[in-house]
C-alpha cells in the first residue's frame, strides 16, 4: 500500500501531477535480452502538459562524470571514517538498554556512537558504490549513442531543461527551477492523506536515442 502525492500549483490551485507509488519498475534491455533497472526522475512534459516521470537523458560524457564523481565520494569517505573502517561494530547491550529505555532514559555510549558511524559509513559507501555500478552499466549501454529525456507516460521526448530539481522551503517541498508554465505559480507537493493498493509490474522501455525524433 502507497500514499498519494499530489503535486499543485500555488497561485491557480491546478493539480499538475502526483506520485501514487505507481508500482512499476522501468528497465532497459540489452542485446543479450539481459534487463537491468533505470531510476526515473520527475519532469515536465509538454505533450501531457503536466509532471510526468522522466527517464533522463543519458551520453557518454555524462555518464563518465557521474561515475568519477561516485568514485571520489567513495574516496572521501575513506578518510572521513578512516578510524571505523575495517572496525567491527560492538554488540549491544540489550538489557540496558531495555533497562534505560523503560525508565524514558536515553543514553549515548561510547560504543553506541561507533555503531552509527560504522553503520553510516556503510550505508553511504554502498550508495555510492551502487550508484556507480548503475552508470557503469548505462555507460556499457549507450557505448557512444545519446539518448534524449524521455516522459514515461507518453514517451514523447522531454526537453532538457524542464527535468526538476525539488528543494524544502519553510516545511514544504517545491518546484525550484521551473514555474507553472502559462501561470506562473511554484508548483508544490501535497499529501492528500489517501492510500492505494497496487501491484508491482515490470515496464521494458527502448531509449529515444538523438538522430532519430
Amino acid at each position: 500500500m502507497g500514499y498519494i502525492v499530489s503535486i499543485v500549483c500555488l497561485k491557480c490551485g491546478e493539480v499538475i501531477g502526483s506520485c501514487s507509488f505507481w508500482g512499476t519498475h522501468y528497465h532497459y534491455k540489452k542485446a543479450d535480452g539481459e534487463l537491468f533497472e533505470i531510476y526515473p526522475k520527475s519532469g515536465w512534459c509538454w505533450n501531457c502538459g503536466r509532471l510526468q516521470l522522466v527517464q533522463e537523458g543519458l551520453t557518454k560524457t555524462r555518464l563518465e562524470s557521474k561515475i568519477a564523481q561516485c568514485r571520489q565520494d567513495i574516496e572521501k569517505l575513506h578518510l572521513e571514517y578512516a578510524d571505523c573502517i575495517g572496525v567491527k561494530a560492538p554488540d549491544m547491550n540489550i538489557d540496558q538498554d531495555f533497562a534505560l529505555a523503560s525508565c524514558g532514559i536515553t543514553v549515548k555510549t561510547a560504543d553506541d556512537m561507533l555503531r552509527d558511524k560504522i553503520r553510516n559509513y556503510e550505508w553511504r559507501r554502498l550508495s555510492s558504490k551502487f550508484s556507480m555500478e548503475e552508470n557503469e552499466k548505462l555507460l556499457d549501454y549507450i557505448q557512444d549513442r545519446t539518448s534524449l529525456n524521455q516522459c514515461l507516460h507518453c514517451l514523447n521526448c522531454v526537453a532538457d531543461e524542464d527535468l526538476i530539481r525539488w528543494d524544502d522551503t519553510d516545511g514544504k517541498r517545491i518546484v525550484k527551477n521551473l514555474r507553472h508554465p502559462g501561470c506562473g505559480g511554484t508548483m508544490t507537493c501535497v499529501d492528500t492523506d489517501m492510500h492505494i493498493l497496487f501491484e508491482e509490474r515490470d515496464a521494458v522501455i527502448e531509449p529515444l536515442w538523438a538522430g532519430t525524433v
